[in-house]
């Protein structure tokens, strides 16, 4: 018969293998911050982190740009006269880079999430900027260095 000590040195190798795994791969995914159950900082995206030098928002960044792009949407008539309370009913995530010497947050609301683990984890990942879908998918790009703001509805940019 085999003893359970003539086999500890492999199970605990194998023990060990499969720690290191889990951890590499659930410790490379961390591409976020969750600000609350409704918003998420995203930490890098295809587009803007190869075109540009990032950042990640703080709470001074996200506070200073919801007061602008509310001040934006007020004195817009891009999304129908809607209110600016509307940023209190939506999900939201925030993107940070920098153009031409400028810090820009990109706020980007969205009305609904389809309620699939799939499209969650994808709101929770990656910077979702759709090309169709109304009003419900709007955007602002806050220039926080000129306090301006520019509001994209529907994917327009």
């Amino acid at each position: 018969t085999i003893s359970l000590n003539e086999h500890r040195p492999i199970i605990m190798r194998f023990i060990i293998i499969i720690f290191i795994l889990s951890c590499l791969t659930s410790c490379d995914k961390n591409n976020s911050t969750y600000v609350d159950e409704f918003s998420v900082i995203i930490h890098e995206h295809d587009y803007y982190s190869k075109k540009y030098d990032t950042y990640i928002p703080n709470k001074q960044d996200i506070s200073k740009g919801l007061k602008l792009f509310r001040q934006k949407i007020d004195s817009s008539d891009q999304l129908f006269n809607i209110p600016s309370d509307i940023l209190d009913s939506v999900y939201k995530q925030y993107f940070g880079y920098y153009e031409k010497g400028n810090k820009i947050l990109i706020i980007n609301c969205l009305c609904e999430l389809w309620e699939s683990p799939e499209e969650v984890d994808y709101f929770n990942q990656r910077l979702s900027i759709p090309n169709d879908g109304g009003f419900c998918y709007f955007q602002g790009y806050v220039d926080m260095t000129n306090d301006t703001v520019r509001l994209s509805v529907n994917g327009d940019l």
